[in-house]
């Protein structure tokens, strides 16, 4: 017995498919390695989602109710397979987006880490940079794990030994603790953060 060959249009919309899928992802990607480089703070999920959304919209919206509309195939828009293919396309690209996410934003901190770049607080401006009103913060070189705490990998600590970090000058004791704390769990997914400094200094003292 010879197994029947595959229908034709199956591949087709298979292929389809999966190429919609890996556009959503890579314009994710993109777009948050650009928002890295432009705010230096990850993209939210929520944006990353929309844009990797929108490319698979868009083709739903253009190329494919236009070819169908061109074609004279107007209830084909309606039919169960291309419904279900809408809808196969839309929850993949809303999948694969925060893959992408993830993927963009890791490349563009590779990057930035490669080129020697600082790492700078959002809220740091170019002209805040120019004049000078920043705190820098550096990192200690040996990083230990809190007890009762899942322990952070060795490639973690590896990226933030001795790291150099910009905030904005205004920002108190206290106020930099926390925004230290939640740049180094958004940016290298730490679960828990126990930052202390140096009397009268930026220099952290335990991490």
């Amino acid at each position: 017995m010879s197994i029947p060959p595959a229908d034709d249009s199956l591949v087709l919309q298979a292929l389809r498919l999966v190429g919609l899928v890996v556009g959503a992802f890579v314009v994710s990607a993109v777009a948050a390695l650009l928002y890295r480089w432009y705010t230096r703070e990850i993209i939210p999920r929520a944006l990353a989602v929309l844009f990797g959304g929108a490319v698979v919209a868009l083709y739903l919206n253009t190329i494919g109710l236009f070819g169908a509309f061109t074609t004279g195939s107007e209830t084909e828009v309606f039919q169960l397979d291309t419904v279900v293919f809408n809808v196969a396309s839309l929850a993949g690209g809303a999948l694969i987006a925060p893959v992408g996410r993830v993927a963009g934003d890791r490349l563009a901190t590779d990057v930035f880490a490669v080129a020697g770049a600082k790492e700078l607080d959002a809220d740091v401006s170019r002209l805040v940079r120019t004049v000078g009103r920043v705190t820098s913060v550096t990192l200690p070189d040996d990083i230990g794990d809190i007890e009762g705490y899942d322990p952070v990998a060795e490639s973690v600590k590896t990226q933030l030994s001795g790291k150099t970090l910009l905030f904005p000058r205004r920002l108190g004791e206290a106020e930099l603790r926390d925004r230290l704390a939640t740049r180094i769990k958004d940016d290298h997914g730490v679960g828990h953060v126990d930052v202390e400094f140096e009397a009268g200094g930026s220099e952290v003292s335990y991490l």
